[in-house]
């Protein structure tokens, strides 16, 4: 006879596929516990229920089974793109997450010592003690408390007009968690910037208390935003208390977002800027070609949008953080954290919105839907478009699918030229 009285679980799909996704993101039984307790509180749940469960289910955190020539194969692979720029411990994750190969931390150490020994040393120095660091406390009441925006411009090259791609992105101060990273053509127009915004806020429609921005125009509309949104919830008891708790204004160099950017540089961009330098002083891309431009754009805003969405769930809201000392903010999953704040003594300091509320702002601030490829016209858009699809694109097949549209534009214009000659 089961121990456990409601046999109902057994049968439930969306229990089994919840517990697999909890084990690959490496979250331990008790954070697990706490999930599935909100998530599917039908069922009577203890640690040694969970375990049962975990049991029928055949869900394990290692797979003994996986074959080492799959994860010399998967490691390869992500050796051979993005992830040369990342530690081990990240390049575990996106085994586990990924490839769906469940296996130890430090069989991915080895097969990495083993495949490249030299970029496993230059990007971790696993075993070297790390200078001092200074020490400097930031403060959150829980999340959504703060939500910390800003502009990132290293894949942009020389005075940030080199390449047209351009990063934004917005993180909970309280967690740590990403909320969104978003790449353009630019990164300073108020309409970019706040529909980035907006289609974050009306995905999750929660809106955080108090938004830290820069000071200048590309926040205009973000701003009007934040703001229109709390008068109608009446968050705030005056315009004056709004203005100045709601949206704070200061320098890049104190936000925190700022301070995170750069793990986004050494783990992710690194291995981008590596390929457009190659374009640029092997004489393929010209900064100063409008279609040279657009050409680029087509290509890598797809490529670098996808690799970011895994760099920010897999690689770091997935990703448990180390203990640091004298840090008064929780350390552990960004996830869990943002999901579970009871859990560390906070609260959900967000405000509820609605899709009402949504649409009668996009109304008010005359909000345009925005596609990813709307820096082109429509005719070379389906020109590009005609030979290929840029979602199949891998990073390293990147630059050479630019320089093959490249090649097609070229040939189109000599065409051209010469009916009309």
């Amino acid at each position: 006879m089961s121990r456990i009285r409601n046999p109902e679980w057994k049968e439930d799909q969306l229990l089994k596929g919840k517990l697999e996704e909890c084990v690959l993101q490496k979250y331990s039984r008790k954070e697990i516990l706490v999930i599935v307790k909100k998530q599917f509180s039908q069922y009577g749940w203890s640690l040694r229920s969970l375990t049962d469960r975990l049991k029928h289910f055949d869900i394990r955190y290692i797979d003994y089974e996986v074959s080492l020539a799959s994860v010399y194969r998967a490691v390869q692979e992500e050796l051979d793109g993005p992830g040369s720029q990342l530690g081990y411990r990240a390049i575990t994750q996106k085994v586990r997450e990924v490839h769906k190969l469940k296996v130890p931390r430090d069989v991915v150490y080895n097969v990495m010592r083993d495949l490249d020994p030299d970029g496993l040393a230059s990007r971790g120095d696993v075993g070297v003690s790390k200078k001092k660091k200074r020490e400097k406390r930031f403060a959150s009441q829980g999340p959504n408390s703060t939500m910390s925006l800003d502009g990132h411009d290293k894949l942009c090259g020389f005075q940030k007009a080199t390449f047209p791609l351009c990063i934004y992105g917005g993180q909970d101060c309280y967690s740590g968690k990403i909320h969104f990273l978003k790449i353009w053509t630019t990164n300073n127009h108020p309409n970019v910037i706040g529909k980035f915004y907006y289609d974050h806020l009306y995905e999750n429609l929660v809106l955080p208390t108090t938004v830290r921005i820069d000071r200048g125009s590309e926040t205009d509309l973000l701003t009007t935003i934040h703001c229109l949104l709390h008068r109608k919830k009446e968050t705030f008891e005056t315009e004056r208390k709004l203005m100045g708790v709601g949206v704070q204004y200061g320098p890049s160099t104190a936000n925190k977002i700022e301070r995170w950017w750069r793990e986004l540089h050494h783990r992710m961009e690194k291995y981008f800027k590596e390929q457009l330098r190659s374009l640029l002083d092997n004489g393929d891309y010209d900064r100063t070609s409008i279609s040279d431009r657009n050409i680029l754009a087509f290509i890598y805003i797809p490529v670098i949008q996808k690799e970011l969405d895994i760099f920010k769930e897999t690689v770091w809201n997935h990703s448990r953080g180390r203990k640091q000392i004298n840090k008064e903010l929780p350390t552990g999953i960004p996830n869990f954290i943002y999901d579970n704040p009871e859990e560390f003594g906070a609260f959900e300091c967000g405000t509820m919105i609605s899709r009402e509320d949504m649409m009668e702002v996009a109304e008010k601030c005359d909000i345009q839907d925005m596609n990813r490829f709307d820096f082109l016209d429509e005719d070379d858009l389906e020109f590009f478009s005609s030979f290929v699809d840029v979602d199949l694109i891998k990073p390293n097949d990147a630059s050479e699918a630019y320089k093959y549209i490249k090649q097609r534009v070229a040939e189109r214009q000599q065409h051209l030229e010469s009916s009309l000659s």
